[in-house]
């Protein structure tokens, strides 16, 4: 309740039995004289602390505040007075035909927003719900001008339904839902359509949030293959056969063993500087690796990016070395040997005039 209100039922009414009780009229004949109940007192609404006053006053038969002082404490003309005070006596006056019986009411404990959460098992799936509600609750108090709080288990009941179905969580069916809490059907349409009214904005905010958890996984990046993992299979001795090339993998045997490659047994080229060939076969004994390509691995399917292996990068390296060094001391033994043996024979004079 707003803090004017509560300042000026605290002049009118000394008694805080009287006081309490006009609080609650206050807070319902806001609630359902809102805009858009159909039931709305537009100018009249200024007076309603006032009117709310007199009718406890009346209910509870204190004479401290009657209808001559709350007119003038409404600062209503008397034709506006009488007729907000018509419609505020009416929506009370249903209200309490249709809720229930005080002592059916007393047999009930006072419900909150974490028991209802422990009954139908929300906190499963949002763990936050409770903060949820009890943000919609302030907003929609603000949005009302009632900031005192409320305790009203028809409110808070159907704040928490309200919230849960914005959030996608399963409760009970809204009839099943409005007989187990003893809920009206006016209250529970006059609740949700300020709740829909209100709150449009945290209404959004929970089914996005809905929405969010509820998306499929995203969809697995084109880099990224099934592999198995596991042991390789130990695998025969290399035949003549020319090896074949695993897909996808810089580590691969030479293909070109048959075609003049730098394959075993290979005679070298006749360079005429010191170019380093391709690759080199790694299957040598000196290594210790075999001849066959590597398998696809085996086990059970992981997702994760196939990539060579480094250790194998490492015996490229040493074997591409030593097939360089090996040939640069043969292309230089060679160049030095001819050039000796042209030193050696000296080309004749006649040949240079020839």
């Amino acid at each position: 309740m707003a803090s004017l209100d509560s300042v000026l039922l605290e002049r009118f009414l000394p008694n805080k039995t009287t006081r309490l009780q006009a609080e609650s009229l206050l807070r319902m004949a806001r609630l359902r004289t809102a805009p858009g109940t159909g039931m709305s007192v537009d100018e009249g609404g200024i007076g309603l602390p006032a009117i709310c006053a007199l009718i406890a006053c009346e209910r509870l038969g204190d004479r401290s505040f009657t209808k001559e002082v709350a007119q003038r404490a409404s600062c209503l003309r008397p034709q506006l007075f009488e007729q907000t005070l018509t419609i505020v006596r009416t929506v009370l006056k249903e209200q309490d035909n249709i809720a229930p019986s005080r002592s059916t009411r007393s047999t009930h404990r006072p419900i909150s927003y974490d028991s209802l959460t422990k009954k139908y098992g929300a906190n499963r799936v949002d763990p936050h719900i409770v903060k949820e509600c009890q943000r919609v609750e302030r907003e929609l108090a603000k949005a009302l001008d009632d900031n005192s709080g409320w305790n009203d288990r028809r409110i808070t009941a159907t704040i928490f339904w309200w919230c849960c179905e914005a959030r996608g969580i399963q409760t009970a069916p809204e009839k099943e839902y409005m007989k187990t809490h003893e809920i009206a059907q006016n209250d529970w349409n006059l609740v949700k359509f300020q709740l829909t009214r209100c709150m449009q904005y945290d209404y959004q905010r929970l089914r996005a949030k809905a929405t969010a958890t509820a998306k499929p996984p995203p969809p697995r990046p084109a880099n990224v293959i099934k592999i198995r993992r596991g042991a390789i299979k130990p695998v025969p001795e290399a035949t003549a056969t020319t090896p074949v090339k695993r897909k996808g993998s810089s580590v691969h045997e030479d293909s070109e063993g048959e075609s003049g490659g730098y394959g075993a047994g290979a005679h070298p080229h006749g360079h005429s500087s010191p170019v380093a060939p391709f690759t080199p076969t790694i299957s040598s004994p000196a290594y210790g690796l075999s001849a066959s390509p590597p398998l696809k691995r085996m086990g059970p399917l992981k997702y994760r990016p196939v990539h060579p292996d480094r250790s194998v990068y490492g015996l490229e390296r040493m074997a591409l070395r030593d097939q360089a060094v090996a040939e640069f001391i043969e292309w230089k033994r060679q160049n030095t040997s001819s050039s000796a043996s042209a030193t050696s024979n000296p080309i004749p004079a006649n040949e240079w005039s020839s």
